[in-house]
């Protein structure tokens, strides 16, 4: 590497490192101003019969369109309206009872000052984001809660950098402190996440991955040595199931049974093989209910070494089979 390209890259890192102080300071300049404008809004949203709506225009409006995302997510329904589509109609979905978050840095933008007179008519509460607590956006809205920052990041001062960090957080911050005072859990979280990562882990049971009945080596306790073996075989589920007529589970019999019957020396295979399975069958062997969760059964898998759980109800009856290798295809 020459000496030309470590300075340019050296010169590169100490900018970042610059405009990511500069951020940081904006950051800890909102902080300090926190005041009790900010409690007030956290009640108002905790108080909301309705929902909350969020709108802002061009960097506030994406801001605006991630706070939405993050109250509905937390427990606070909400949704995001563009002010352009709000004065041309979608101001319809805004009720009285709902809270309506206005995002401006400057306080002055025009779209957004378009809305305020419907939304008095309507009755909502309003609560205004920006960085000057004049401005006609901060005194004309129920409720202010100011967003200043120092400096913009942005060397020409013109792109929105440090002032959209720190709405971003404020936002966050918000959000957040509503999701805390409501004692909001991992639980509510995955049912609104059930394709994410904590959802499957949360929200699905075994009898949402389990392999049903029709797929199983269910066996009756007089079934030959013989034919379990073929059963055993042709199911490829590891283990035979032995059930009663009924149903009930009455033991397994296990590729690992097998094994350890062939390598027994007093094993003679013209004996043994007429005789019933269920002279081999373990009768106490591992189980999970059909609605615990599939988490749950991973880790009593995990815990006793074993690939396979038969899944019965509450009648011992048996359901179906869960193998660890499909709780952890689901992503659990």
């Amino acid at each position: 590497m020459t000496n030309n390209k470590i300075e340019t890259s050296q010169n590169i890192l100490n900018s970042a490192r610059g405009f990511l102080r500069i951020e940081q300071d904006g950051l800890r300049a909102l902080e300090a101003q926190l005041d009790e404008h900010f409690v007030t809004a956290v009640e108002s949203l905790l108080a909301c019969r309705g929902k909350v709506v969020v709108t802002g225009m061009g960097k506030s409006g994406h801001i605006g369109r991630k706070l939405s995302a993050t109250l509905s997510s937390t427990g606070t329904p909400s949704l995001f309206l563009h002010p352009g589509e709000g004065v041309h109609g979608d101001l319809g979905v805004v009720a009285r009872q709902d809270v309506v978050i206005l995002l401006s840095n400057s306080g002055t933008t025009e779209e957004m000052l378009q809305l305020l007179p419907s939304l008095r008519s309507i009755g909502c509460q309003t609560v205004s984001i920006t960085r000057d607590p004049s401005s006609p956006l901060a005194t004309q809205a129920s409720l202010h809660i100011s967003c200043q920052v120092p400096k913009e990041a942005c060397p020409l001062s013109l792109a929105p950098t440090t002032s959209t960090t720190a709405l971003l957080a404020l936002g966050d911050a918000l959000a957040l402190c509503v999701m805390e005072r409501r004692r909001f859990t991992p639980e509510q979280f995955a049912l609104y996440h059930p394709q994410g990562a904590l959802g499957r882990r949360l929200l699905t049971r075994v009898e949402d991955v389990m392999l049903p009945k029709d797929r199983l080596p269910l066996v009756a306790p007089d079934l030959s040595l013989r034919q379990g073996v073929v059963e055993l075989a042709h199911k490829r589920l590891g283990l035979l199931i032995i059930v009663a007529e009924d149903q009930n589970l009455l033991g397994v019999f296990s590729n690992g049974d097998l094994s350890r019957l062939l390598e027994d020396p007093t094993h003679d295979p013209n004996v043994d093989w007429p005789r019933p399975v269920a002279d081999w069958m373990r009768i106490d062997p591992l189980t999970v209910a059909h609605d615990s969760m599939a988490l749950a059964a991973k880790e009593l898998m995990q815990e006793n070494s074993v690939l396979t759980l038969v899944v019965t109800d509450s009648d011992n009856r048996v359901c179906g089979a869960v193998q660890l290798y499909d709780i952890l295809r689901a992503g659990i």
